[in-house]
């Protein structure tokens, strides 16, 4: 391995029987579940959080940059990815008064892609 001309982005993961790719696709049980963008987004950031705490303000600052989105923007966004999980829709926790928690283990997978050799 070459660290010059190799580089890593860690948003692939892994949570149960599900799977998300780095370029957004997620898979359960070998189908793909289409993840509207927002919520795509707010996964992510949970995902990459698993066991803590993602404040309301963090996701709605990430998710909605440089717009004053109301919370329940966020709200609707937690709805629809709970009902994309469907029995896992538990994963996602409400931490009343702080924001959200994902409550299942997950693995960030790194997925390798080669660059052409900048020195």
């Amino acid at each position: 391995m070459n660290s010059g001309t190799d580089s890593f982005t860690p948003e692939s993961f892994v949570f149960d029987q599900w799977q998300l790719h780095n370029d957004g696709t997620l898979m359960h049980r070998g189908k793909v579940v289409h993840v509207p963008p927002k919520e795509l987004c707010v996964l992510r950031l949970l995902l990459g959080s698993a066991g803590r705490v993602v404040s309301k303000d963090l996701l709605l600052g990430a998710v909605w940059p440089e717009t004053d989105a109301a919370e329940e923007s966020l709200t609707r966004c937690i709805y629809v990815l709970r009902k994309l999980l469907k029995e896992n829709r538990d994963f996602i926790a409400t931490v009343y008064g702080q924001g959200y928690r994902f409550d299942c283990p997950v693995i960030a997978a790194a997925e390798r892609t080669n660059l052409p050799n900048s020195f």
